[in-house]
């Protein structure tokens, strides 16, 4: 009984966020990985994306932290999801795609967004989806995808819901600080 209780312990502090958004890695590929709502500043550049909906992408600088492991996001203007990872020092990163597949979005109905992606050893490094416009906020399935090489570095699962299906969230991102 001790060895089970020590069990559960142990996986309950080793990975909650993991288990939380669904997330696989290859092994040996990351020292750290974590999926759900990303606190993203919303400034940046974009760059050239021709494989997304609209063409570009976000590069923003400045740090990125988990607000909170979710597998359930609510499909809120603003709000960010995704993976946070920092690769092993052996990784690879050559020609790394991020592949985002979601339900039709658009007046295309589009369900695929691509982008060049790139993973610095020792450098945590962020992957994410912020819906900007009306037309992203889609309830479904959502996968977020890296793949290197022709293989699959990380997958996360998330489930974008309704704001009404969840309507006690609060946005991590957006709490007053702490004082303790």
């Amino acid at each position: 009984m001790r060895r089970l209780a020590f069990s559960l312990i142990v996986a309950a502090l080793a990975g909650p966020a993991l288990a939380q958004a669904d997330v696989t890695a290859a092994p040996g590929s990351f020292t750290r990985i974590e999926a759900g709502i990303l606190c993203v500043d919303r400034t940046g550049r974009r760059e050239p994306a021709p494989g997304t909906r609209l063409g570009y992408v976000s590069i923003v600088e400045g740090d990125i932290v988990l607000g909170l492991a979710a597998r359930r996001i609510p499909a809120l203007p603003g709000l960010s999801f995704g993976v946070l990872a920092t690769l092993a020092e052996a990784g690879q990163t050559a020609g790394t795609m991020i592949i985002v597949t979601h339900p039709p979005m658009g007046t295309e109905g589009s369900t695929r967004d691509t982008w060049a992606g790139s993973f610095v050893a020792g450098s945590p490094t962020a992957s994410f989806f912020r819906f900007e416009y009306p037309e992203e906020r889609v309830p479904g399935d959502w996968t977020l995808q890296a793949v290197a090489g022709g293989r699959v570095l990380y997958t996360a699962r998330f489930q974008v819901v309704d704001p009404a299906a969840m309507p006690s969230f609060t946005d991590p991102c957006e709490q007053p600080p702490q004082i303790s």
